[in-house]
């Protein structure tokens, strides 16, 4: 019984670790198609000041993005000042630590209760121009 109990825990562990891997690996997939696309976007403006498509078109970029990724997002500026609309369970005081972390050209997770949210670099070449936060739920059947 205690053999049996042993293995089990080695299971469930194995299990856990291979999908936290599976998470990153999908929502880093996410994170790249979310840079395509904003930089795509940004090409085809007349305007190709990051800044400025940021703070003008913010909320559209966050809404085409969560149509391509199937996930919620919010987009932040080099500053830290969210560009797309708010979504209140989306800031809490970690997650707001997690984006400092993020604005220094990184990528960071947290996990809150059922959630994961995913933030990464907004980038043009090296230049960091924002953040990119995805938000995934880890209930089950989501």
């Amino acid at each position: 019984m205690l053999t049996v109990l042993v293995l089990s825990l080695f299971v469930l562990r194995g299990i856990r670790v291979n999908q936290k891997s599976q998470y990153e690996t999908y929502l880093s997939r996410q994170a790249q198609t979310a840079n395509i696309y904003f930089l795509q976007t940004l090409l085809a403006e007349e305007n190709k000041v990051p800044d400025t498509f940021l703070e003008n078109k913010g909320e559209e970029l966050a809404s085409s993005l969560e149509m391509i990724t199937g996930q919620l997002v919010s987009i932040y500026d080099r500053e830290g000042n969210l560009v797309s609309r708010k979504i209140e369970h989306m800031q809490s005081e970690n997650t707001r630590e997690t984006l400092q972390y993020a604005l220094d050209n990184k990528t960071a997770y947290l996990v809150e209760d059922n959630s994961l949210y995913y933030l990464t670099p907004l980038k043009i070449a090296d230049d960091q121009v924002g953040v990119v936060q995805l938000y995934y739920s880890l209930q089950s059947g989501s």
